[in-house]
């Protein structure tokens, strides 16, 4: 899944374990330290919402690019779950 924030590449494991991971790559070209940080608190907080999806095990990778900046929690919270919703439907 590809937009102008981010890319996602996930994977789904069918075991019972119902467990969500997530790795992700965060450039420089984004921000100093601070911004990416804040960027990454984020996404662990939004990933720890997410419901658990029948059954199965997700492993999500995110590669962050530079307009992710603009976006505020709310807005980077929607974004990444309207992606997933497409991605698993």
């Amino acid at each position: 899944i590809n937009n102008e924030y981010f890319r996602i590449s996930a994977r789904v494991i069918d075991d019972h374990t119902c467990t969500v991971r997530l790795g992700y790559a965060i450039s420089k070209k984004v921000g100093n330290a601070v911004v990416r940080n804040r960027i990454k608190r984020y996404l662990r907080e939004i990933f720890r919402k997410l419901p658990k999806y029948n059954n199965k095990s997700i492993d999500f990778i995110l590669m962050i690019k530079q307009p992710v900046v603009a976006l505020g929690f709310h807005d980077l919270e929607n974004q990444i779950h309207s992606s997933i919703r497409e991605y698993l439907s």
